[in-house]
């Protein structure tokens, strides 16, 4: 599955889930995670195959 966010410029951004804690990039990421993985499927392990923006150690740690 595959999911997208409308993005709402650099000043609509500030406010969004996550973005005053860990940045817009990593905010972004996480909010585009959240609800992906089912609750009854939650206790088994996940890989994510992602582009460059997985490539950052914050975008990482925080996913992990």
């Amino acid at each position: 599955m595959r999911h997208m966010e409308i993005q709402l410029g650099k000043d609509g951004i500030k406010t969004q889930k996550f973005n005053s804690d860990v940045g817009d990039t990593t905010g972004c990421t996480l909010r585009l995670l959240l609800d992906t993985i089912p609750r009854e499927k939650q206790s088994i392990k996940h890989g994510i195959h992602a582009e460059a923006w997985l490539r950052s150690v914050k975008t990482a740690s925080e996913v992990s």
